[in-house]
């Protein structure tokens, strides 16, 4: 029943329901109503992310996640990740961060050449490639952007997080440079 209808049945008994006139105001009166009462239904959803569409963008301000991109489902999942997030430094953090998204990771910290640890033909690295690791999303080609998006906005501010199918564009945008003193930068 919509609430022009209400507003009819709320009218003495002794008013022409029918005229013209009366008609109008009470159809623009129940239409006022019904949008008032669809946004009441969509303010009851947005006190949790999950049912939210209206209020999403407010969400995602609160929780430091303005600029996203992707669909809904993408955006809501970035949301609740963040309010899931209650902190961590550990691999073991980020692969359970990973798995509350139903994704499975491996993280790999890349380690450099030693002389004493290492043998021929193991990869060399410069040293500050400690503060370089390396996630591969398994199943998939290529890493989900909420992921990609989560880690970055969650690692520590002194290292870099390459996705594994990532690390080519890294080194073709140039973003990995090597310094005059031969020293890797990720910038």
């Amino acid at each position: 029943m919509t609430h022009a209808e209400l507003l009819a049945l709320l009218l003495p008994s002794s008013y022409a329901r029918q005229a013209e006139a009366l008609s109008v105001e009470l159809a623009a009166e129940g239409n006022a109503l019904d949008a008032a009462q669809a946004s009441a239904d969509s303010i009851v959803g947005g006190a949790t992310p999950l049912f939210t569409e209206a209020l999403l963008e407010g969400w995602e301000r609160v929780c430091g996640l303005t600029g996203q991109s992707g669909t809904e489902a993408d955006r809501t999942s970035a949301v609740l990740a963040r309010l899931r997030a209650v902190g961590g430094l550990s691999r073991d953090y980020f692969i359970d961060l990973a798995a509350a998204l139903g994704y499975t990771i491996l993280i790999e910290e890349l380690q450099p050449f030693r002389a004493s640890r290492n043998r021929v033909g193991d990869m060399i690295c410069v040293p500050t490639i400690v503060f370089v690791w390396q996630v591969e999303v398994i199943g998939m080609d290529q890493p989900p952007a909420v992921l990609i998006n989560l880690f970055n906005e969650l690692k520590p501010a002194w290292t870099a997080v390459v996705f594994v199918g990532a690390v080519n564009r890294l080194i073709e945008s140039g973003a990995a440079r090597l310094t005059e003193t031969g020293d890797e930068r990720i910038v």
